[in-house]
């Protein structure tokens, strides 16, 4: 900080703002990136507990701030999905795939969750659910290198 008053930003300028994740989905980010999946899942599973606890609130629909494309909707969604990466680490596909239906049900074409969710059914030589989930991301992101990219490793591995 300067010690000049002039040049300083005072704490709630506008152009000093910085938003922030809330807790606990920045706690389950922290935890993740610290390698410790059980706080990570703890704090997710908290993140979703105060969703449910909105939706309650809005009478069991979605509360208005869940809007796609909102703030709100996002974090959610991102809940979801790494809740789902967090469980797929712990080897609980089962569990992992609930978070990511859950995550194409907010977001149809959520380009990471229709791969994971592909990476699991072919992880238990599940083909045909595989390529329903690799077809649907390479007709939601025709472009992606990422999904280009898996899609021939699934081929891959496919023909072995």
């Amino acid at each position: 900080f300067s010690s000049s008053s002039s040049s300083s930003l005072s704490p709630y300028s506008p152009s000093s703002f910085v938003e922030v994740t809330p807790p606990p989905f920045s706690t389950g980010i922290a935890r993740y990136i610290a390698g410790d999946l059980a706080g990570a899942e703890t704090a997710f599973r908290a993140a979703l507990a105060e969703y449910d606890e909105q939706e309650a609130d809005a009478g069991g629909g979605s509360p208005p701030s869940l809007v796609p494309g909102t703030a709100e909707w996002k974090l959610k969604l991102d809940v979801h999905y790494n809740l789902g990466v967090v469980l797929v680490e712990q080897a609980r596909n089962a569990a992992a795939t609930i978070m990511y239906e859950r995550t194409l049900r907010l977001d149809p074409m959520h380009e990471s969750a229709l791969l994971n969710l592909a990476g699991i059914y072919a992880g238990t030589a599940q083909w045909q659910t595989a390529d329903e989930y690799i077809a649907r991301a390479t007709a939601a992101h025709p472009r992606s290198k990422l999904v280009a990219s898996f899609t021939a490793q699934f081929r891959n591995l496919q023909r072995s």
